[in-house]
């Protein structure tokens, strides 16, 4: 008979509740010690909240890593992670520090919500393994670029190809751009799927093209801006870019320098007859993208992002397919330190009316811990104290509203792609 972890239970924050990690397919029959398989689709079952799933590919460790490093929300605003009490504590002094809020007297947990003071529960079954493949569910094989080391800088390198190759029509567009490069196009068509393609890339795209960090320097140096790089990849292969600003919604074309220090021209501009990209880019900005927008003419529809934060200094990347369901999206997050962990990137399905309001419910945030700094990715693009008030009863905190509102401590900056819709060309 085998014996192999079905489900992790993380206890609510009202009595009875319960978010659920559910094993939902084995894609590799080998267990780890603790009976857990190596790799795995898990489910992240709450009530009230949108259904996510996650690749975790090195069994319990991968969940442990999960249950420590980020927290999952529900949509009542109750947190979820291997110990909610002592890292929203964690959290809020971390924060409180970082942004000069005091935090006014002793941090209570809100009384509404009940004392977690028990730890997961592991649930095992005795029940055919569930083995098999997934459709319609690109997120988990695609799982992305591992992060280096922990100190390293190359999330941007992760989220800039997550962007550009999840999406169906962004990649289509770029690998049409590619074909003066085969090595490069043969490169980049394996390397969400295949982390022993990302350093060769690395090295292809710094020799030829003077994008991106040397390859030879040690990890910590590392760092860029995705949409940068991706600009200058697209002047040298030249694919049709437009640089939006918002909420102003103005072009801006300007040269920008390579690895060499050399000012490279702007890519070229959108020529109505082939298939072309847009960025949006926002600083600091609670801009709100929509679906589609028009520009020049021409008809765009969204399909990722670089989530940047100057807050915790880290890239992760957002990116939408459709789903095998008429009128429904599938969307991903992902994160370099992540997959590092073993944890693949986030997905859940949504629909283009309800997806932006369901950000703050569906993206975790990171915990700090020993080994990661607090991070909120959300582009919703919140004060690092406006969630610690949600999550917490903090006194003085409704004295500290106005300041929350603020742009000194929001600091999320959000590059949208969209790609030009091919109904609206001549």
């Amino acid at each position: 008979m085998v014996r192999w972890l079905a489900r992790v239970d993380l206890p609510g924050c009202v009595e009875g509740e319960f978010l659920a990690l559910r094993l939902v397919r084995a894609l590799d029959a080998r267990r780890d010690a603790s009976d857990c398989v190596l790799d795995g689709v898990w489910r992240i079952d709450k009530s009230g909240t949108r259904e996510r799933q996650v690749r975790l590919l090195r069994g319990r460790a991968s969940i442990d890593e999960l249950l420590d490093k980020y927290t999952l929300l529900d949509g009542d605003e109750c947190s979820f992670n291997a110990s909610p009490d002592e890292y929203l504590r964690r959290n809020a002094e971390y924060n409180a520090r970082q942004t000069g809020e005091a935090l006014g007297g002793e941090i209570d947990v809100a009384p509404h919500r009940m004392r977690r003071a028990g730890g997961p529960a592991f649930v095992y079954s005795e029940a055919a393994l569930p083995l098999g493949a997934l459709p319609c569910e690109r997120a988990l094989d695609d799982v992305g670029i591992p992060q280096r080391t922990i100190d390293s800088g190359i999330c941007w390198w992760g989220s800039l190809w997550f962007a550009v190759m999840y999406p169906p029509p962004v990649r289509a567009v770029f690998l049409a751009g590619c074909a003066a490069d085969p090595t490069l196009r043969a490169l980049c068509e394996r390397v969400l799927r295949a982390p022993d393609s990302s350093e060769p890339l690395r090295r292809h795209v710094y020799d030829t093209y003077a994008i991106g960090d040397d390859p030879a320097q040690a990890p910590h140096l590392d760092g860029q801006n995705g949409f940068g790089q991706f600009s200058l990849l697209c002047s040298a292969l030249q694919i049709p870019l437009v640089t939006l600003m918002a909420p102003w919604m103005e072009a801006v074309r300007m040269a920008l320098p390579n690895a060499r220090k050399e000012q490279v021209p702007p890519p070229p501009r959108a020529d109505p007859t082939r298939p072309a990209l847009l960025g949006v880019r926002t600083y600091r900005s609670h801009w709100r993208p929509p679906h589609a927008l028009e520009h020049g003419g021409r008809r765009w529809l969204l399909q990722s992002a670089w989530v940047g934060s100057e807050y915790c200094g880290h890239q992760c990347a957002l990116a939408r397919v459709d789903a095998c369901e008429p009128g429904v999206e599938q969307w991903a997050l992902y994160d370099s330190d992540g997959v590092r962990l073993g944890i693949g990137p986030i997905t859940w399905h949504t629909t283009a009316a309800e997806w932006w309001d369901e950000l703050p419910r569906v993206m975790p945030f990171t915990n700090k811990s020993a080994s990661s700094k607090f991070c909120d990715m959300c582009p919703h693009n919140r004060h690092p104290m406006e969630l610690v008030q949600r999550l917490l009863k903090v006194p003085a905190m409704e004295r500290a509203a106005e300041r929350m509102r603020s742009d000194a401590f929001r600091q999320v900056n959000v590059d949208w792609l969209y790609t030009s819709d091919p109904a609206s060309s001549p």
